[in-house]
């Protein structure tokens, strides 16, 4: 996936786990991997042409709260705030790094409960980022593993009736007050 970038300072050729980039001019604006960003931007080299601080969370958040779907964010949403949250605490920046965490918490617990919904029909996730397609096709697999077994213990017909034991007064007894 790949992530606009604008080069802070300009070097010639970079090569990352074998993979040469550049040269690059500095104020140019570049494409790069989220994975190659994150290490340009570390050693101070590049920045996210679009950065995910805490003003632009709480944005996305508010639209959120206020549809009932998916709110449609760019491919690369959680990679950016993730390296926004770590390049803040390597600058030493921890209160806003933790500010922005929390705002991060908060924006995946309301995203999860729509995501939840759509595990039942996962065909109509439309919006959800790669992340959470991911984890709507665990969702999914579980519910149908879940009601795959459940139909199997309803469709189970044992010898004396409910259960392994027998119908349910030989279970509880004759008296009513269970």
């Amino acid at each position: 996936m790949k992530i606009r970038a604008i080069v802070r300072k300009g070097v010639g050729e970079v090569e990352i786990a074998g993979r040469k980039l550049g040269p690059f001019r500095e104020g140019e604006e570049v494409e790069l991997e989220h994975w190659e960003l994150r290490v340009l931007r570390r050693h101070g080299m590049a920045e996210p042409a679009q950065r995910m601080g805490i003003a632009e969370l709480r944005k996305v958040l508010i639209s959120e709260g206020k549809q009932a779907e998916l709110s449609v964010l760019p491919e690369w949403f959680y990679h950016s705030v993730a390296g926004e949250i770590e390049s803040l605490r390597r600058e030493g920046k921890n209160e806003k790094a933790n500010e922005l965490r929390a705002a991060l918490e908060s924006f995946i617990e309301m995203r999860l409960h729509k995501l939840v919904k759509l595990a039942l029909s996962p065909s109509e996730a439309k919006g959800a980022l790669p992340e959470e397609r991911m984890l709507l096709s665990r969702l999914s697999s579980c519910v149908e593993e879940w009601i795959e077994w459940l139909n199997e213990r309803f469709e189970r017909k044992e010898v004396g009736g409910i259960g392994a034991r027998g119908n349910i007064p030989n279970v509880v007894g004759e008296k009513t007050d269970i």
